[in-house]
């Protein structure tokens, strides 16, 4: 096996934590895994998962396109193959649990078949014998044997213990009816990452960037800059509650729930402690001592909790083996915030040096 005493759950080149998951051998040193259950035991993630890896001859794992329907407590086979071609078939799972959504659901007349020649996933329908398909079931036994997969057993209703053959080899089920992929499966955790990207990583960001940097735009800047905060609160708060419901069991034991759980209430302090502010001085009036303390606290709790925001944000994208055009999203999104503040933080510097006046540094604030 690939050396991996520095892999983490974080790591989006390897597959991350799970159990309930299924898999099976296509060659020598070679196998693939699919789905199971990514949250709980420590770490987060979906539960049922739908990414599928490949570990392969040069010792490395492979993400591979997804396609079936996530599911735990699926099972996996070889079917016979011939001289050239090689299939895999995954069959059956469970595709609910108490954070799913919405599903396509794993219809009990289909099977899910993976290419290794072309690292794809596709999913057809099988024939039957007086049109009487197996019950759809979870926990089954798979094997395969000479003139196809045989099944055994599993869970529906109740505990099944009948024998099932899918007759056919490597070449037969590439003539099976196609299906399209799995494109309607939404859960708890997918709401919670866009309530949290949508709060903490688009209104709460420029609401701060706005309070810093518009205030030649008064008294539009704090209308502006309270609104957007008073609305990424409340879908920060609405994805905190997500995250709760997401994670099946050891909730605050890894590193994206700690900071999250941090993030949060300095968040909710933040209106608190805007509520208790003291008198803002008159023009030509000095600061209180009080007032000063306060700024002091007020901004720097609220721009500590935007940084550590957005670390976490970028932690639960990698988390939750989204596909990787949402990870390319985010982290373009958040290189285009961050030069955004640095060419802002510039402009207002060269601004305060041209007009000779001093900057403390700290943010106003209207009332």
């Amino acid at each position: 096996m690939e050396n991996c005493g520095n892999c983490n759950d974080y790591d989006p080149s390897h597959p991350h934590s799970r159990c309930l998951h299924t898999g099976t051998m296509i060659d020598k040193d070679e196998f693939i895994l699919f789905g199971g259950c990514l949250g709980g035991g420590g770490t987060g993630g979906p539960c049922p998962g739908g990414d599928s890896w490949r570990y392969g001859k040069s010792k490395t794992w492979k993400r591979l396109p997804d396609c079936a329907a996530p599911r735990m407590y699926g099972a996996m086979a070889m079917l016979p193959s011939s001289p050239s071609k090689k299939r895999v078939v995954m069959y059956g799972g469970r595709d609910t649990s108490k954070n799913v959504i919405n599903t396509d659901g794993i219809q009990a007349d289909q099977i899910s078949v993976f290419d290794p020649d072309t690292d794809e996933w596709t999913i057809r329908k099988t024939s039957a014998l007086s049109n009487n398909h197996p019950s759809k079931r979870q926990k089954s036994g798979m094997v395969a044997g000479p003139t196809g997969i045989y099944m055994f057993g599993g869970i529906s209703s109740a505990a099944m213990n009948d024998l099932w053959i899918l007759k056919g080899n490597a070449n037969d089920v590439d003539n099976g009816e196609k299906v399209d992929c799995t494109s309607n499966f939404i859960d708890f955790l997918t709401i919670h990452g866009i309530f949290m990207v949508t709060g903490w990583g688009v209104l709460l960001q420029w609401g701060a960037f706005i309070a810093r940097y518009m205030k030649f735009k008064d008294p539009l800047w704090f209308h502006l800059h309270r609104g957007f905060q008073v609305v990424g609160l409340v879908l920060s708060i609405c994805g905190l509650a997500f995250a709760i419901v997401s994670v099946p069991f050891d909730h605050l034991k890894f590193p994206h729930a700690i900071i999250g759980i941090i993030v949060m209430i300095l968040g909710i302090l933040q209106p608190i402690n805007a509520a208790i502010r003291p008198h803002k001085p008159s023009v030509g009036e000095e600061k209180s001592l009080r007032r000063k303390i306060w700024e002091f606290i007020h901004l720097n709790c609220g721009r500590t909790a935007l940084v550590f925001a957005l670390i976490n944000i970028s932690l639960g994208v990698l988390l939750s083996v989204t596909a990787t055009h949402n990870l390319i999203i985010w982290f373009v999104y958040l290189a285009i915030l961050v030069l955004a503040y640095i060419i802002a933080e510039v402009l207002k510097c060269v601004k305060k040096k041209n007009s000779g006046k001093t900057d403390s540094f700290n943010l106003e604030n209207k009332t």
